[in-house]
């Protein structure tokens, strides 16, 4: 297998046998582990904490390649969901039918402008909203004490299903033409659309989670499933085995909204978070 660079490169199959048998033991426990999403991934001056079927490694300050591809800044990572199919399940069945029309996990994730996934949370059925596992996930916890300790240099970006937070820079929908208000949407836009590129390419290697594959089995096992995917997504990226293809011809994967957005919980310290974007927007 040839990696970006085009030399010749490979993790040992037992190698790769060894991490999926370690992490579906692992998610079994319901004791996903950050060592395990992060593998490789150490020294980059991030921080890694867990929680059941949730795990993330973040950098502790924006990174610079997020500024220089379309001028945001202190941004290090980009958020979002996406719908893993999934059988009818025996238990709960009406959680797991999505807005879609099938049965889903509603997985969160967030991406490094590389591609790389920071953070997965598998534990909430496709009837969830974004906002609601975002407000429930330890991500956002870890995000709060970050701003709360003074570190005001590590922002998330989202779509318009997230509430805007301090920490969490949503889109301006309503801006107009033009302006640096659309300016900022547009390079907003840009930025997050890693995010879409890391779930297409992750389903286009792993076509167990495409839409027409449909994984047969209860949540917990497709759970501990995609926790394994992650890790040898981000094996691929750390040894350079991603295929050509992988970084560039790969559609993204974008979450469509059939629905309103009345499911969006109120974000925290909304004030705080428009003054924030506000001093973002004056850049463009």
């Amino acid at each position: 297998m040839r990696g970006v660079s085009g030399r010749r490169c490979s993790i040992p199959v037992v190698t790769s046998r060894a991490v999926q048998e370690r992490v579906l033991a692992a998610a079994e426990r319901k004791e996903t582990s950050s060592r395990f999403l992060g593998a490789g991934l150490r020294g980059a001056g991030g921080r890694e904490a867990s929680a059941p079927r949730h795990a993330f490694y973040l950098p502790r300050v924006g990174t610079r390649k997020f500024r220089e591809a379309h001028g945001i800044k202190g941004i290090i990572g980009c958020i979002d969901c996406t719908q893993i199919a999934i059988v009818r399940p025996h238990i709960r069945e009406e959680a797991y039918f999505n807005y879609k029309g099938f049965h889903s996990l509603n997985v969160q994730a967030v991406s490094s402008d590389d591609l790389v996934i920071l953070s997965l949370n598998t534990r909430f059925p496709g009837t969830i909203h974004d906002s609601f596992i975002w407000r429930q996930s330890a991500i956002r916890q870890e995000m709060v004490g970050l701003w709360d300790n003074g570190n005001k240099d590590s922002m998330l970006l989202g779509d318009s299903g997230y509430p805007l937070e301090p920490w969490l820079m949503t889109p301006i929908l309503d801006a107009a033409e033009g302006s640096s208000e659309a300016r900022y949407t547009r390079a907003h836009s840009q930025t997050r659309n890693c995010v879409e590129r890391m779930f297409g390419v992750l389903k286009n290697t792993f076509r167990c989670l495409l839409r027409h594959r449909v994984l047969h089995y209860q949540p917990p096992v497709v759970s501990a499933i995609i926790v394994a995917c992650a890790v040898l997504h981000n094996m691929r990226i750390h040894h350079n085995v991603m295929d050509r293809v992988d970084v560039g011809d790969v559609q993204p994967d974008v979450n469509e909204r059939l629905e309103d957005n009345n499911g969006v919980v109120r974000g925290e310290r909304v004030a705080e978070a428009e003054r924030v974007r506000a001093m973002l927007v004056r850049h463009f």
